[in-house]
């Protein structure tokens, strides 16, 4: 399959996702079998005939059809009731397991799992006093006094609709414990509970040796635990346009493995008698794979970080294929996987803003790379010229980068949030050296020191960095 082909295919795919999320209404419940019969029938008429572009257009329909179909067919399966409880101001009691307990400002955020009549399970969001996340951890079965209500609305007409990505989650309403009428946390707990404590635990941790400002902050860029950051700190990074730093997404994922990834291949440098008889760059690929993996687990695995995990674990497969590692085909095949695993991420700010970002940055590295003769002028310089060139070479590419990825960012967050943050581009030029270099690369190293207790001087500097940002 040609290039050209396969951006098409996806494209296509794409469309259909965009189109059926995009309804006002439900669709015809057979709608999407239809399609894929029609669809499949004329891909069987244009292959009777030598017509290669009748052939590709049945091609482009079938793809169409079939995500059309399984955008259908995900939402049917997302289907939940709320069983016997009512949406209103009256007090009623509920029973269930907490999946989550996170202490925000002066109170707690709790998910409570429940059933429905159907015993599908579905959860409620929930707020309370603060001393209420430390008794209701995650894995314990609760018996709550609450009021529920609906769904928050979009905040302006036509603007994002939080009800949508709530929805596929899971989540079927909120409201506020009134009280807790019963607690039990000695039963077994699972794997989910077990990491849901694991990053409280090392939040908590971070807010412990870090000042109030920073420990917050830290906390959500390790463990995506944002709910502690005070709303002074929270309007200062979104009035800057610096308010993706704290949303675990590609930046931070890309970050967190390539600083992996860097290391080890600086580290096994240092004997050149293993850099000149082994590859070391598979084996530190396979590693920082591994980093990212934990890495997504510890962060919560929020869409967005998965999206980053799938981009990056193809990038780190075509090393270990030999193929390169930075193209568009890369992205597409990304983007197609996230697709499939979740459809209804195409309607979602964070998928829209990461792969546009991702795809004029690529777009653009492909362009400077095909007219790029740095390295072949660098064996002619002199060492004080290698120096400034370096530095120029640096900066000018984190310029471009910050201008491509905030302008495309930019325009997607007008469009859903009819805001922008006005100082992003020198807000970005000035944050990122500090983000790359005395935060992200700290993180890894802070959490393999964390279970020998040696992790105050990686935290110490990453308090540095977050202070200066």
């Amino acid at each position: 399959m040609s290039r050209n082909d396969f951006s098409l295919f996806t494209v296509s795919f794409a469309a259909a996702l965009a189109i059926f999320f995009g309804l006002t209404h439900e669709p015809w419940v057979n709608l999407g079998l239809l399609l894929v019969f029609c669809a499949v029938l004329l891909t069987m008429l244009a292959h009777m005939g030598a017509w290669p572009y009748r052939q590709k257009a049945a091609h482009v329909g079938l793809v169409f059809a079939l995500a059309f179909g399984w955008a259908q067919f995900t939402t049917w399966a997302q289907q939940r009731g709320t069983g016997q409880l009512h949406i209103g101001a009256n007090e009623q009691e509920i029973s269930g397991t907490i999946i989550w307990s996170e202490p925000r400002g002066r109170g707690s955020q709790i998910d409570i799992s429940l059933k429905d009549a159907t015993a599908r399970a579905f959860a409620l969001r929930l707020y309370g006093k603060r001393d209420m996340a430390a008794r209701l951890k995650p894995g314990c079965t609760a018996q709550l006094g609450v009021t529920l209500a609906p769904l928050a609305k979009p905040s302006v007409i036509g603007g994002y609709d939080p009800r949508f990505s709530a929805w596929f989650n899971g989540r079927r309403g909120q409201g506020f414990v009134r009280r807790i009428a019963a607690v039990e946390c000695a039963g077994q707990v699972n794997l989910k509970h077990r990491v849901a404590r694991l990053r409280l635990q090392l939040a908590a941790h971070y807010r412990g040796l870090m000042s109030p400002e920073t420990g917050p902050v830290a906390a959500a860029l390790v463990t995506g635990v944002r709910g502690a950051i005070e709303k002074p700190v929270r309007d200062a990074f979104r009035h800057s346009g610096l308010a993706h730093m704290l949303a675990i997404s590609g930046l931070h994922m890309a970050l967190f493995a390539g600083s992996v990834y860097a290391l080890l291949r600086y580290g096994a440098a240092l004997w050149p008698w293993l850099v000149l008889r082994f590859d070391v760059r598979k084996p530190s690929a396979v590693l920082a794979l591994l980093a990212a993996t934990a890495y997504l687990t510890i962060s919560g695995g929020s869409f967005a970080t998965q999206r980053a995990f799938i981009m990056l674990a193809i990038f780190f497969l075509a090393i270990l294929l030999d193929r390169p590692a930075i193209t568009m085909r890369n992205v597409l095949w990304a983007a197609l996987l996230v697709l499939i695993l979740q459809p209804y991420a195409i309607m979602q700010v964070g998928f829209q803003m990461s792969f546009a970002a991702v795809m004029a940055l690529v777009g653009g590295y492909e362009a400077w790379q095909r007219r790029d003769r740095f390295y072949a002028r660098l064996a002619d310089m002199t060492p004080k010229r290698r120096m400034a060139s370096y530095g120029w070479r640096y900066a000018s590419a984190l310029f471009f980068t910050s201008l491509i990825a905030g302008t495309v960012t930019g325009l997607i967050a007008i469009m859903h949030f009819y805001r922008i943050g006005t100082f992003g581009l020198p807000a970005n030029l000035l944050a990122m050296p500090l983000f790359g270099t005395l935060i992200m690369p700290m993180a890894p190293l802070s959490l393999l020191a964390y279970p020998f207790g040696m992790d105050a001087p990686f935290i110490a500097l990453m308090d540095v960095g977050i202070w200066a940002i």
